[in-house]
């Protein structure tokens, strides 16, 4: 019976509180605020007095300030791991901006895989900028002969480069052995490559060609080109003395307008040495004139080949002066070793002031050979050195002396 007295005075009493409520304003059916949880995976909505006790057993709170749809921390319930969730275009699913400076997809770094244009040149270094702290490099810039790759073409100064040469004359020629790409001129280098010597002033293309020094001054492969050289008998000139000029009777030694002629050694190239040591016999070199020396020499040479005899060695003669060789010496034609005998005062000075001998007072051998019965073959030769400049015949196979002759 108390029982129900007790439950009857409880009915009236709320009844009364929920009456005065009304009476002074009370909105009875306001609920609590309440929260989202993950709560064993999923999602329940709890009141915030039961937000504490649940965060205590294990159970984390779901807020999505931006409602980009996830969270900030991590869950069984929702996406998360949003690093800013304030912006709802930042989260871990977003797709990342370029140049913003910001982390967009919340994976801790910020612009990742994007193509940056850091020098702002409108190209990136995945666009082909191949100095992307450089604005004036990137494709398609204006190359600059300045030894970098402007258009980032793989190539330096392409099309730019010019081919220099050392001028170590000062000239204004260069040397063409000695080439160097550069973008400009430099001091002691030239564009022109055409000086045949580079250690000599006077030597250059176009220069004026000096006669009678053996030098091709104009480079133009030729020596004393256009001179009329003026030597006389006496000279000591292209290591030897001119004994002779020719004239216009002279076959295959005068041209005209141009001055040519005969020079002797200044020495001896033996003293006693035969015309040939073989079998005496007619060989063919009966010319005697002035000019035929040289043919005799090379068919005799021709005839007998390797020996020790008088052609032969003037043959091998050579001489070298002022940088110059000269090797084309002979064995003198019977008139070309009598203007030896003529002008023998004239060769003995020149030759003994340049550091050779006087003509020997003796037999000379000349190339030219004579036919006279009974005996089939005879060699030329001065008598006595020319005491008397007469000429007789012997045996080739006797031993005389030779000064060999070569022609200018």
């Amino acid at each position: 019976m108390k029982k129900y007295i007790l439950l009857l005075l409880t009915f009236f009493a709320l009844n009364s509180c929920e009456k005065d409520a009304e009476i002074i304003g009370i909105d009875t059916e306001k609920k609590l605020p309440k929260v989202d949880v993950c709560h064993k995976g999923k999602i329940i909505n709890i009141s915030e007095n039961a937000l504490k006790a649940h965060l205590k057993h294990g159970d984390v709170q779901l807020i999505d300030e931006d409602g980009d749809g996830y969270v900030t921390l991590e869950n069984e319930c929702l996406p998360y791991g949003d690093c800013d969730d304030s912006d709802a275009d930042i989260n871990p699913g977003a797709e990342e901006v370029c140049g913003d400076g910001i982390d967009n997809n919340c994976n801790g770094e910020i612009d990742e895989e994007c193509e940056i244009d850091a020098d702002g040149d409108g190209y990136s270094v995945e666009q082909g900028d191949c100095d992307d702290d450089n604005p004036d490099i990137y494709p398609g810039a204006e190359e600059i002969c300045d030894d970098i790759d402007n258009d980032c073409d793989g190539e330096v100064d392409e099309e730019l480069m010019t081919t220099f040469y050392e001028d170590l004359d000062g000239d204004g020629f260069g040397n063409p052995d000695t080439p160097i790409e550069m973008c400009s001129e430099s001091t002691g280098y030239v564009i022109d490559n055409t000086d045949c010597d580079d250690n000599d002033t006077t030597v250059y293309p176009d220069a004026e060609e000096i006669c009678g020094d053996g030098i091709d001054n104009n480079c133009d492969g030729e020596t004393d080109e256009g001179c009329i050289q003026t030597v006389a008998i006496g000279d000591y000139y292209q290591g030897g003395v001119v004994i002779y000029v020719a004239q216009p009777s002279d076959i295959n030694l005068y041209v005209e307008g141009e001055q040519h002629g005969i020079i002797c050694a200044i020495l001896d190239q033996s003293e006693k040495i035969p015309w040939h040591s073989g079998p005496v016999e007619w060989i063919g070199v009966g010319s005697e004139r002035i000019g035929a020396g040289v043919q005799n020499t090379r068919h005799i040479i021709s005839f007998y080949g390797d020996g020790y005899y008088a052609a032969k060695i003037c043959d091998e003669y050579s001489v070298t002066v002022g940088g110059v060789e000269y090797n084309d010496w002979f064995l003198p034609s019977i008139d070309e070793l009598e203007e030896m005998a003529r002008n023998k005062v004239t060769i003995d000075e020149t030759s003994e002031d340049n550091g050779g001998t006087a003509l020997r007072n003796d037999f000379y051998w000349s190339s030219t050979q004579l036919n006279v019965y009974p005996y089939p073959i005879y060699t030329w030769y001065i008598l006595d050195t020319f005491n008397d400049s007469s000429t007789t015949f012997v045996m080739d196979y006797e031993d005389w002396s030779v000064r060999a002759v070569r022609y200018f």
